[in-house]
């Protein structure tokens, strides 16, 4: 195991992207609004990326609570800000940024051409599904029953980390359920597109 040390920095987020064969590690923080690079290439030598932003570090104007991040395949950056409502869709030349409006976002999830924010908000709690490109709405995805079960939360409880494998499932924390403390839910694949030849 290789160890990093970010001193005082409060991570809220990290995700790995890969271009070409180099590596690169985003680490979202909670209280300044930055999102820093890393290569990660060689992890005995893990630096700054100075091509990325202002030597390695860039403002999310309007952000400050970063939390969950994730990076798509053209390096089109997603990052949740929990305590502004917002999720941050930025381009890859970091010259464009999209304000996407979800009540206390925490994580995302992309899976085809949709991203999934889970929104951490007691009873209200929900996964917001939009189009990656341009943020608007596709559905929100409530859960209200779990295992056969009739389903509530509690005030302080909400959905936090998510992610959705190859095969469509998606791997959905819950956070502070009050019964049984945090748990991990995985559901049934999404339903894919049809692909037209």
């Amino acid at each position: 195991i290789i160890t990093f040390d970010g001193g005082t920095w409060d991570f809220g987020g990290i995700a790995v992207y890969k271009e070409d064969s180099t590596y690169y590690m985003y680490i979202a923080r909670e209280g300044s609004g930055l999102i820093h690079r890393y290569d990660v290439t060689d992890l005995q030598n893990i630096s700054l990326d100075g091509s990325f932003g202002t030597n390695g570090l860039f403002q999310v104007i309007g952000g400050s609570k970063l939390r969950g991040i994730t990076v798509d395949l053209d390096g089109t950056i997603f990052v949740a800000d929990r305590d502004n409502s917002k999720v941050f869709r930025i381009s890859p030349d970091l010259t464009e940024t999209i304000v996407i409006s979800v009540t206390r976002p925490m994580d995302i999830a992309l899976f085809e051409d949709q991203a999934y924010i889970t929104s951490y908000n007691g009873s209200n709690s929900l996964i917001k599904v939009v189009d990656k490109y341009d943020g608007s709405l596709v559905e929100d995805i409530q859960i209200s029953t779990l295992d056969g079960s009739g389903y509530s939360r509690g005030t302080q409880e909400g959905w936090s980390g998510i992610d959705i494998s190859d095969d469509g499932r998606i791997w959905l924390c819950d956070q502070l359920y009050s019964d049984t403390k945090d748990r991990l839910l995985v559901s049934t694949p999404l339903p894919r597109k049809l692909e037209i030849d």
